[in-house]
């Protein structure tokens, strides 16, 4: 048998696209400077969009704009706040992330909670940009 013919005889591995598998397992984040696009020295791990986590977080969101819509007359666009959408943003990514390495804040080493996740991407918006986009990355998520 040739090459050519064993390679058609194997079959694709479809576990090794598993991105909800591997959106639960995370993966780290290399932080970077929000300019010069440099490495920053610490990362975030963070677990993926097609996970579980993330998907109980926005169905339990939906479901608060949904009661609060209805609570308030119907669905309106307005019913929900820019605000309410910014802090439900921030509580996914903080949802999502698991850990992070060693950076300093002020001269402290802030300790990894959900309180402090939501603290720092409420902080600093360019950081949190990184992070969501590598939430939603499936990229990031398949393995090999």
């Amino acid at each position: 048998m040739t090459a050519m013919e064993q390679k058609n005889n194997t079959a694709f591995d479809l576990s090794t696209l598993d991105v909800i598998k591997f959106a639960n397992v995370g993966t780290a984040v290399d932080i970077l400077h929000p300019v010069t696009k440099e490495p920053l020295g610490f990362s975030i791990t963070v677990l993926g969009s097609d996970g579980a986590a993330f998907k109980k977080i926005s169905i339990e969101q939906a479901r608060r704009r949904l009661a609060k819509m209805e609570k308030n007359g119907g669905f309106k666009p307005s019913a929900v706040s820019q605000e309410e959408r910014e802090e439900d943003a921030v509580e996914l990514l903080a949802a999502c992330t698991t850990s992070w390495t060693k950076f300093n804040l002020e001269g402290a080493n802030p300790s990894f909670n959900f309180d402090n996740a939501v603290a720092l991407y409420s902080r600093f918006p360019w950081l949190r940009e990184q992070v969501d986009q590598a939430i939603g990355n499936r990229a990031n998520f398949i393995k090999g």
